[in-house]
């Protein structure tokens, strides 16, 4: 069985009172999520990666450093 089957398997045996309060639930917590408008605005947000070339180009520089020394 597939989430969705079980999906609606659950909610024909919910009451009508269970539905409509997990429907308020996920309006609630839809409410909260922020939408970005973009995928870019996630660029440099994860560990490890930079915001722009420039940072990128500046830890290079600076392990390359590392390696003539």
């Amino acid at each position: 069985m597939t989430l969705k089957e079980q999906l609606f398997q659950e909610l024909d045996n919910a009451s009508d009172d269970i539905v409509a309060q997990m429907l308020k639930d996920l309006r609630i917590l839809k409410s909260k999520t922020p939408v970005t408008d973009s995928l870019t605005s996630l660029i440099g947000q994860a560990q490890g990666t930079f915001a722009n070339s420039e940072e990128a180009d500046r830890f290079i520089r600076q392990e390359r450093d590392t390696w003539d020394s």
